[in-house]
C-alpha cells in the first residue's frame, strides 16, 4: 500500500490519490477504512496532503450526517418493533414505494411515498393510510403484512438497505420479487465474525481441521460434525428433510485435534447456539460424523463433553435438543 511505502514521495502520492478520488467511495467507507487510512499520513514530515485529504473526508461525513434522520424515542409504552429486537436501538426507518407507469406492472403506488416512523404496534394502520393509501384495497392487507415481515428479518440481520424492485402483487394475493438490492451493517460483522475468525485462527495453528461458517444465526439446527465429508452429508440430509432455512452453521473438525481444541471448537458453537434469545421451539444440536482409524475418540468426546457441562445452563435454558450420530 503505498501509504505505507518507505519512500516519502510515495506517501505523498498515495494521498493525492485517495482526494482525486474522493467521490468514489461510499460514506460507511469513508467513516470504516478511509479516514484511519488517511490519518496515520498525518505522522510523516510530509504531511500537507495528509491534512487535506483528512479535511476532505471529515467534511464528506458531516454532510452526510446532516441528511441523517434524528433518533426519536416512542411513546408506545414499550411496544416498539424494533425494541423487542435483541441488540437494537429505537430508530428511524424510512420505507419508500414507488409505482411503475408500465401497464404490465401491477400497481404498488401511485409515486415515490415516504413512510418514516419508529415500528410500533400502529404500523399496519399507519402502512395503509400513508405508503399504501393508493394500493388496491384487496391488495393492502397482504401487501402490509409482507412488509412489517420485511422489515422485522431486515433488522434480525442487520441490514443498512434493502430495495426490491420490482415487487409484484397478484390478484391472487401471492407477492413475487424479481430482483432485489441489499446491503448489510458492517458495523454488525464483529456479532458473527468474531467466532468465525477465532475458529481460523485456531485451525491455523494445529495441524487439525476446524472449519466454522455461520449461515443463520437465528436457525434452529446447529451441528457439530467431524470429518469433512460428513459435514457435506448432514449438511444435505437436514436440507433434503426440509429444514435449510433452519440450518445455522456449516463447518467439520477433523484430524485428530486435542481434547483443548475439540472443547474450544464446541464452546464456540454453543456459545453462537445460546447466544439469540430463546425460541419456543427450541434448538437441535446434532454432534456426529465419522470416526478414523487415528483419531483419539476419547480425548475429542472429553472436549465436547467439558463444552456441554459448560453451557449446561443455558442449553437447558434454550430448550435444546442433542442427537448423537457416529459411525
Amino acid at each position: 500500500m503505498a501509504l505505507k511505502d518507505s519512500f516519502a514521495h510515495t506517501r505523498v502520492a498515495g494521498v493525492i490519490v485517495f482526494i482525486a478520488t474522493a467521490e468514489c467511495f461510499e460514506t460507511d467507507d469513508v467513516a470504516g477504512k478511509v479516514v484511519s487510512a488517511v490519518v496515520g499520513a498525518t505522522l510523516a514530515r510530509e504531511n500537507d496532503q495528509a491534512f487535506k485529504a483528512v479535511e476532505l473526508f471529515v467534511k464528506c461525513l458531516q454532510a452526510h450526517a446532516a441528511t441523517m434522520p434524528e433518533t426519536a424515542a416512542t411513546d408506545d409504552d414499550g411496544k416498539d418493533l424494533s425494541a423487542r429486537l435483541p441488540g437494537r436501538d429505537i430508530r428511524m426507518e424510512e420505507l419508500t414505494t414507488s409505482k411503475s407507469n408500465s401497464s404490465q406492472t401491477p400497481p404498488f403506488a401511485r409515486i415515490m411515498q415516504r413512510f418514516t416512523t419508529p415500528l410500533s404496534s400502529r404500523i399496519s394502520y399507519d402502512l395503509q393510510t400513508t405508503l399504501l393509501r393508493e394500493v388496491p384495497a384487496h391488495k393492502k392487507e397482504v401487501l402490509t403484512d409482507f412488509l412489517v415481515r420485511l422489515y422485522s428479518v431486515y433488522v434480525d440481520l442487520h441490514f443498512a438497505y434493502l430495495e426490491i424492485n420490482p415487487l409484484v402483487v397478484l390478484d391472487d394475493g401471492s407477492i413475487h420479487y424479481l430482483d432485489m438490492a441489499a446491503k448489510l451493517d458492517r458495523t454488525a460483522e464483529s456479532i458473527f465474525e468474531i467466532s468465525q475468525t477465532y475458529i481460523q485462527k485456531l485451525d491455523t495453528s494445529t495441524g487439525a481441521s476446524l472449519k466454522l461458517t455461520v449461515l443463520n444465526p437465528t436457525g434452529r439446527v446447529w451441528t457439530m460434525v467431524a470429518g469433512g465429508g460428513a459435514s457435506v452429508v448432514y449438511s444435505d440430509a437436514i436440507a433434503a428433510a426440509g429444514f435449510a432455512y433452519e440450518l445455522a452453521n456449516y463447518g467439520e473438525y477433523s484430524g485428530a485435534p486435542s481434547e483443548g481444541q475439540t472443547f474450544e471448537y464446541a464452546k464456540t458453537i454453543l456459545d453462537l447456539l445460546t447466544r439469540p434469545p430463546p425460541r419456543s421451539d427450541g434448538k437441535i444440536l446434532i454432534i456426529g460424523g465419522g470416526i478414523t482409524n487415528f483419531t483419539n475418540v476419547a480425548a475429542t468426546f472429553k472436549g465436547i463433553i467439558h463444552a456441554l457441562t459448560t453451557y449446561k445452563t443455558q442449553l437447558i435454558a434454550h430448550k435444546a435438543k442433542i442427537i448423537g450420530l457416529c459411525w
